[in-house]
């Protein structure tokens, strides 16, 4: 159709019609601003028990039951500081619910509320795992994001600074820096921790640790070989999975399950 043409047939259009490119938009603006359109569109997360489902908007969090009565609704707990808001939001079992707010590039902060929004703990820091029975949460600990470089991290289990002991280090004080490849993995027993550690300064290498979480046994570091360790940094920055294969050995893969040159590879931790 010539260019004529096309402007006889759309003058031929009812004006209804003619004005759809305009009113569109719109009525797209009424549906996001309508109550009933938002509350439609929440995305609920259920509980384990299936009991109760939970969502957020705009920093606020609601809690109803499966047949959509609201139990709560409440704005989460943010006594760290100014944050940009809501990051996650989980379920940790029946009962307790895990918010992630991000404070800055160093720092969230988590906080463990109950279905009516009262904080029962919070943790600082990133990187957050919980352990398979809900009882621990690893994560790299709280780190002052406005001081020195360079930093070196550290990893917490439920408060207790488990690996480095020494804990963190900036500037001139990092003699060896840390910094942790996630994610983490529990062992099926959760009295082990997993990470990849990428170490610069003294000491420095990529290595596999593995932490002992309830014993006074030392954290072991098992080297990871040059080639290998290419390959992780390619993954940059999805990260690595890692596997337990019962409790005597790791393996180390992509995060998808695609194979990638030298991985995935297994590591004895007998």
């Amino acid at each position: 159709m010539n260019k004529s043409r096309h402007r006889l047939a759309r003058a031929a259009l009812p004006t209804t019609m003619l004005l759809l490119p305009t009113l569109l938009p719109l009525l797209a603006l009424l549906l996001v601003l309508s109550p009933k359109a938002a509350h439609a569109n929440e995305k609920y997360i259920f509980s384990p028990d299936r009991k109760h489902k939970a969502s957020y908007s705009q920093g606020k969090v609601s809690v109803r039951d499966p047949q959509d009565k609201l139990i709560s609704e409440f704005i989460a707990k943010d006594s760290a500081g100014p944050n940009t808001g809501i990051t996650d939001l989980y379920w940790i079992d029946n009962s307790r619910l895990g918010i992630q707010l991000h404070m800055n590039p160093s720092m969230d902060y988590l906080s463990l509320t109950d279905v009516h929004g009262n904080e029962i703990h919070s943790y600082l820091g990133y990187n957050f795992s919980w352990s398979h029975s809900r009882k621990a949460v690893a994560h790299v600990g709280h780190m002052i994001h406005f001081t020195d470089w360079p930093h070196s991290e550290y990893i917490q289990v439920n408060d207790r600074t488990v690996y480095p002991l020494s804990g963190p280090a900036y500037g001139k004080d990092a003699k060896a820096v840390h910094n942790f490849i996630p994610t983490f993995a529990w062992s099926s027993d959760d009295s082990k921790l997993a990470l990849i550690d990428e170490v610069e300064g003294e000491g420095a290498g990529k290595f596999l640790v593995i932490i002992p979480v309830n014993s006074h046994e030392q954290s072991r570091q098992f080297k990871i070989l040059p080639k290998q360790s290419a390959s992780i940094n390619t993954l940059y920055p999805n990260g690595v999975k890692l596997t337990w294969k019962g409790n005597t050995s790791l393996t180390v893969s992509t995060v998808n399950g695609e194979k990638s040159k030298d991985l995935p590879f297994t590591i004895n931790v007998k």
